[in-house]
């Protein structure tokens, strides 16, 4: 949360439309201590889903409107610091694309 309030400073949230930076690490690592890691970064929004060929609404999604993601390998001593900076990476990217399409 302090990398999106350093990166977002301006960033007004509406208590109208729940809209929601998701971040999820997958972290794996073997006895040989290689570790695989998954990061992934999306704005989710709330969406409507409507039945095929009509407007009539048939149940509500989180849908990615923005999405990063990265796939880390590695050893293990160095995974959880590769990973921070990953995640800071594509909050900082979110942030750039925010206020490129707002300004």
């Amino acid at each position: 949360m302090v990398a999106l309030k350093r990166s977002l400073p301006r960033l007004t949230v509406s208590k109208k439309v729940a809209s929601y930076l998701y971040v999820k690490v997958t972290l794996t690592c073997s006895e040989e201590v290689t570790c695989a890691a998954n990061v992934d970064v999306a704005l989710k929004r709330p969406a409507t889903i409507l039945e095929n060929g009509s407007h009539a609404e048939v149940g509500f999604t989180l849908a990615n409107v923005w999405e990063e993601n990265w796939v880390l390998l590695g050893g293990w001593e160095t995974m959880s610091k590769r990973v921070k900076d990953t995640v800071e990476e594509g909050i900082t990217n979110f942030a750039a694309e925010y206020y490129k399409s707002n300004q």
